[in-house]
């Protein structure tokens, strides 16, 4: 179990490579993904500098990842959250999960989010954690799964 996480300003050089890490974990969707919003991979990598939060993910001292959200009235929209495959299923996931929705609470009445619909290990860790699918239509081979901040 994660003894401190803590969500901070990446440096210009882990911006670059979270927007990497972020590239790989999309994969074979990448395509699907860039083609729905209409967007270039350059273009995207612009939002990513232009639009939102990025914060890198530091657990007991170490960056381990990194997380991309946005406020979009009042629902906090996360972008991705990319862990490093050798921190995973170690609580830190949830642990980011939770400090986000602590900072958004009374701001935010919905947490949302996109994941790949093949992801099912994603899909798992994020219904175990409240969220729903939503109506809300995106990209082939992705789903939007919302939940309400308490």
């Amino acid at each position: 179990m994660p003894r401190r996480i803590h969500l901070e300003c990446p440096s210009p050089k882990e911006r670059i490579a979270s927007l990497d890490a972020f590239r790989a974990q999309l994969g074979d969707s990448e395509a699907a993904g860039l083609a729905y919003l209409a967007l270039s991979w350059d273009e995207l990598a612009a939002a990513f500098e232009q639009v939102g939060e990025v914060r890198r993910v530091r657990w007991n001292g170490r960056t381990v990842g990194f997380v991309w959200t946005e406020f979009r009235d009042r629902t906090l929209h996360l972008h991705a959250i990319v862990l490093r495959a050798e921190y995973r299923s170690r609580g830190i996931g949830t642990a980011v999960l939770r400090t986000l929705e602590r900072e958004v609470c009374g701001r935010a009445e919905y947490f949302e989010l996109g994941v790949q619909a093949g992801n099912t290990g994603a899909l798992r860790f994020y219904e175990r954690h409240g969220f729903r699918a939503s109506d809300v239509p995106t990209a082939p081979g992705f789903r939007i799964l919302r939940k309400p901040i308490s």
